[in-house]
């Protein structure tokens, strides 16, 4: 009989705070505006879309080489391109991420062997630099993305 309370118990306390949990509305920002909370927008996996946009703007190409299973480009990914100063960086040129297992021709191209690895391009898809992998704090790798291209 203990048992049977305790089980009703749980199972109404369960009940009463899936009643009260409310969604949590989702936003999409489209702006890439320096100095706002806006979100990059990336491209993914269409170099054909961002060379069209970078000749568009008159913006170079930064392309960041990832895979899901990557445990740095989800560092990248989810602490290190959100931050503000990161945004601003990214917001200078037209964001592409490439999939390499959903695009093994394109990480062929730029002869990436290792992820993540970033690259700079032109819009015609010249490389002009490259970094692989991230090393240092965040503030200290934000410091090697800036000096891409200055070669």
């Amino acid at each position: 009989m203990k048992f049977m309370a305790i089980l009703l118990c749980m199972t109404a306390f369960f009940v009463a705070c899936g009643q009260h949990a409310e969604p949590v509305a989702q936003t999409d920002t489209e702006t890439t505006e320096v100095g706002t909370d806006a979100e990059i927008q990336w491209i993914h996996d269409d170099f054909d879309a961002a060379a069209a946009l970078a000749v568009e703007e008159g913006k170079l190409i930064f392309i960041d080489f990832y895979a899901d299973w990557c445990p740095p480009c989800q560092t990248l990914a989810d602490e290190y391109f959100p931050r503000p100063d990161y945004r601003q960086f990214l917001s200078g040129v037209v964001t592409l991420k490439v999939n390499v297992d959903n695009e093994p021709d394109m990480a062929q191209r730029y002869s990436v062997s290792s992820i993540p690895t970033l690259v700079l391009t032109d819009a015609q898809g010249n490389e002009l630099d490259r970094v692989v992998g991230i090393t240092g704090s965040p503030e200290e790798f934000l410091e090697v993305l800036e000096g891409l291209g200055a070669n």
